[in-house]
This record gives structure tokens, C-alpha cells and sequence, in this order.
């Protein structure tokens, strides 16, 4: 018979770290941003073809970007919390671990995105890309870290030696 694959303390832990954790992440990133926001521009830029800008965008509306790494978190922590004993001991740890992950690139490469514009200074589409690529380098190992953080699951009982024998 199948089983949930974590014990109730491990799905508080689950909690903690699928969930605390990109909340934390994203929190510091919102407060950092309306820290900027008075050295910000009114319309950030948020899109660019090729070197120039092509769009923009109200700081509340970029900020509320970040909420869709948390909804990714959110899915993440749903499917780990939603194996059974049978899936393997550490599936539910990876998932875990990109939700973790992809909240800090997101959060990392828009924040770092915007700190180009403090002051009204303009930038380059080349120059974010690289700042996407910081989110990413710096993703891997938080996620590699909540990855540790997230405990295994529980395995399945093995069957015994007469379990599948029908003369038993």
C-alpha cells in the first residue's frame, strides 16, 4: 500500500525551505527595489531590441513579476508534498530545489536588472542578458543548497520473499 512520502515532519521542512525560503528571497528583492525606487525612472525599461529599448514599464508592475517565481515555488511544494513512498527518495528534494532556484534567478537577474537604471542611467539589452546569466550562476548553488535543506523521502517496504506468492 502506497504512502505519502514524507512524515509530517518532514513536510514542515518541506515547508520551510520549498516555501520560507523564496519567500525570503523574494521579500528582499521587493524591499531592495522600493528602496531604489526614488533613484528609479517612473517607466522602467523592461524590454530591448537589439541595443535599444522597446519597452517600458511602472515599477509596480515590474515588481510584480516576482510573484510568479513563487507561484512556480508554490507548484513545486503541491507535487512534492503529492508523491507517495514509491517515487524514489530524492525526486521530491530536486523539485524542491528548482523552485528554490528558479525564484532566486528570477529575483536576482531583475533586481540586478533595475540596479542598471538607478540614477537614470541607461543600459544595454547586452548588458542584462549578463545580468541574467548572474541570476543563473547564482541560482545554482542556492538551489544546490535547499536541495541539502530538503529532507528525503521515505521508501517503500520492500516486499517480502512470499508477499507476491499466491500459495502463501
Amino acid at each position: 500500500m502506497r504512502q505519502a512520502a514524507y512524515a509530517p515532519r518532514e513536510r514542515r521542512r518541506v515547508l520551510l525551505v520549498g516555501g520560507l525560503v523564496p519567500l525570503l528571497i523574494v521579500a528582499s528583492g521587493v524591499v531592495l527595489l522600493l528602496t531604489w525606487a526614488p533613484r528609479l525612472p517612473a517607466d522602467m525599461v523592461v524590454q530591448w531590441g537589439g541595443s535599444e529599448p522597446t519597452n517600458h514599464e511602472p515599477l509596480w508592475l515590474v515588481m510584480s513579476g516576482l510573484v510568479v517565481p513563487l507561484i512556480v515555488s508554490a507548484i513545486c511544494i503541491a507535487a512534492t508534498l503529492s508523491l507517495t513512498d514509491d517515487s524514489g527518495p530524492h525526486r521530491g528534494r530536486l523539485i524542491i530545489a528548482l523552485g528554490v532556484a528558479v525564484t532566486t534567478a528570477a529575483t536576482v537577474a531583475l533586481v540586478t536588472a533595475a540596479a542598471l537604471q538607478l540614477d537614470g542611467a541607461s543600459t544595454s539589452g547586452a548588458e542584462v542578458v549578463r545580468r541574467l546569466l548572474l541570476g543563473l550562476a547564482v541560482a545554482l548553488p542556492v538551489g544546490a543548497l535547499a536541495l541539502l535543506l530538503t529532507p528525503r523521502a521515505r521508501r517503500a517496504p520492500r516486499p517480502t520473499e512470499n508477499e507476491g506468492d499466491p500459495a502463501h
